[in-house]
């Protein structure tokens, strides 16, 4: 796991921009993204130095639209199956 999907998978930004930040805050200097960088960076965070990233922020706005998406989603599933019942029983 590289370091963008780590950050991510705390729910954290993996932005560059944000990258840039931790980097800076965990004494990587110049910080362009290279490999090495990333590396370190990762290593950094799995060791949890400084806290900002080891646990996932929660999000209640973020959780009730993917709650709201699943649901329309379901929706539009209940729909296609009720119009494929009427059409196989309309052949019956």
């Amino acid at each position: 796991m590289g370091v963008v999907d780590f950050i991510k998978s705390r729910g954290g930004n993996s932005s560059f921009s944000a990258r840039k930040e931790l980097a800076k805050k965990y004494g990587i200097q110049n910080y362009t993204g290279t490999s090495l960088q990333n590396n370190s960076l990762l290593r950094s965070l799995q060791r949890g130095n400084t806290g900002t990233i080891s646990s996932p922020t929660v999000n209640s706005s973020s959780i009730n639209a993917r709650l709201m998406l699943i649901t329309q989603t379901l929706q539009v599933y209940l729909l296609q199956l009720i119009m494929l019942q009427v059409l196989y029983l309309k052949d019956i």
